[in-house]
């Protein structure tokens, strides 16, 4: 996966993690959070959810 969205613990919400868009952080941007308040699985589905987005792979449909 890109490094577009990463997930980390979340700083203000122990126990929980946020999703944010590692490109603008690592330019220097600061921290943009995407997506907070998720579980750790529920971050890296999130993150790849995102990342599949801005790629412009349609949402697959049940």
């Amino acid at each position: 996966m890109s490094a577009r969205y990463a997930y980390m613990p979340d700083p203000e919400e122990q126990g929980r993690w946020l999703v944010y868009d590692a490109k603008l952080m690592a330019a220097g941007g600061g921290l943009l959070v995407v997506e907070r308040g998720l579980t750790e699985v529920g971050a890296q589905v999130v993150a790849a959810w995102f990342y599949d987005l801005n790629r412009g792979i349609p949402e697959v449909e049940a």
